[in-house]
């Protein structure tokens, strides 16, 4: 097995999901997909970003091979395609960062974000790591391949062609990043609870906010306020995971009053807003947040408050207040046999002030794939404890790998299974926004070969 075909598939899975629909010039043949990368070594964990005129993906790249005992090279490299999949920049990828050079230091190089630029290309965030040594970078590669931040045509490094986070600082994949509305970025750094704002040349245009209650895990949502102002919805897990005091949210706006002669502060709309009171410690995870498309957020996680693992959500509105009560709502019934590791939930925003929930449950018997729809008002559309997408048989294990909002405004759910009869198989399954019915009958394969299970998720 390898990670190049995780790569492969993921590429034109997600393309044929976004779009809503399959493009005649793609490949038909799930076992021959359209190859974004023919390099030698591995390639593996995938991001992909829709942009103007088509996608980029960017991965981790080990072409260069050996750097040493028990050392591979890993580079991060990005590809440009566009709704044809015809692959615009240069064949097998751009590179991003390659070390050591120039400021780069260390021979492993992991991309940890991928946002759209909002003008064709995309930001792209990175460590330059060394086991727990990191230190992070961020800069953007525009429409054309070219480094905005630094030298047109370069390799992306470091120091000159990008923007170098706080000395010891890197960025973790738990951490979300969100594009503002004017091309630059709202970062977040795990090293003190830091959120900063740069704008789209590279410089840091807010300075960095702090808040030590953000340990673990956060998401970034942009917002846009009625004038135009740029601001930020982050929301975190208050504590390790195992160990959790509460769910919280808070809105930080740039009131770009200083710009660009100094930096800007931030200004606290609302902060430590609970999405969930509660009343004992008690365990959460996979935390995911979209905007509900009028200045808010809704976000969906699994916790064990009722001493069994459920699927929750909450809904904060533009003005911090709460729409679906101080304990939010609950989007599953118990889940037995819940490994955090092995769970997988997605959620996207329905267009409408609600969302879409998906979710496996791991290790029950069945094992299942279900999803959800919640109306504005925090309401389930479909049926009680959601609608089944997949079903395990004796030798058939689903896990969920994406979930988007088709351009028909029905729902597309992405898995892939272990069979021992059918092998590894990446399936996408339509299900109407009305009740949550299937209408690709077992699902369309869009994939069939080898890739990861739910290590990779899309």
């Amino acid at each position: 097995m390898t990670q190049k075909c995780a790569l492969l598939k993921s590429v034109l899975a997600a393309s044929m999901l976004a779009m809503g629909t399959a493009i005649a010039a793609w490949s038909q043949d799930p076992s021959a997909p359209t190859p974004v990368c023919d390099a030698t070594g591995a390639q593996g964990a995938p991001m992909l970003v829709q942009v103007d005129g088509g996608f980029i993906v960017s991965w981790r790249d080990q072409r260069r091979g050996s750097c040493g005992y028990n050392c591979i090279y890993t580079d991060v490299y990005a590809q440009k395609f566009d709704l044809e999949g015809a692959m615009l920049w240069a064949e097998n990828g751009r590179v991003v960062a390659a070390g050591p050079e120039h400021a780069l230091v260390y021979p492993t190089q992991l991309g940890t974000g991928l946002v759209d630029d909002g003008a064709g290309g995309a930001l792209v965030a990175w460590n330059d790591q060394l086991g727990v040594i990191t230190h992070g970078y961020i800069s953007n590669l525009t429409r054309d391949a070219e480094v905005a931040w630094g030298e047109p045509g370069v390799a992306i490094q470091g120091g000159d062609t990008a923007v170098t986070m706080p000395a010891g600082a890197g960025f973790s994949d738990e951490w979300g990043f969100a594009a503002d509305s004017e091309g630059g970025v709202f970062a977040p750094l795990p090293a003190g609870g830091r959120i900063g704002r740069f704008d789209a040349m590279g410089r840091l245009r807010a300075t960095w906010f702090e808040d030590p209650d953000i340990q673990y895990r956060v998401a970034l949502v942009p917002a846009l306020e009625p004038d135009g102002t740029d601001a930020v919805i982050a929301v975190w897990i208050k504590g390790n995971g195992y160990f959790v005091d509460s769910i919280v949210a808070r809105k930080l706006v740039d009131p770009e009053t200083f710009w660009p002669a100094s930096p800007d502060t931030f200004d606290d709309l609302w902060g430590q807003v609970l999405l969930y009171d509660q009343t004992a410690t008690f365990s959460a995870w996979r935390l995911t947040a979209v905007s509900d498309g009028a200045g808010g957020v809704i976000a969906a996680w699994v916790d064990n408050r009722s001493g069994s693992y459920r699927i929750r959500a909450q809904r904060v509105g533009a003005d911090g207040n709460l729409p679906w009560g101080p304990q939010g709502v609950d989007v599953s019934d118990d889940i037995t046999n819940a490994n955090y590791w092995a769970f997988n939930l997605a959620l996207a925003a329905d267009g409408k002030g609600g969302a879409l929930v998906a979710w496996n449950q791991p290790y029950d018997v069945p094992q299942v794939i279900k999803a959800q729809r919640l109306a504005a008002d925090g309401t389930p559309q479909w049926a009680a404890d959601g609608v089944v997408v997949a079903n395990s048989t004796a030798t058939y294990s689903p896990y969920l790998s994406g979930l988007v909002l088709a351009t028909d405004g029905n729902a597309i759910v992405l898995y892939h299974n272990d069979s021992l009869d059918t092998g590894s198989r990446l399936i996408a399954q339509k299900l109407t926004a009305a009740q949550g019915e299937p209408l690709w009958q077992a699902g369309q394969v869009a994939y069939a070969g080898c890739f990861s299970t739910y290590y990779e998720r899309a």
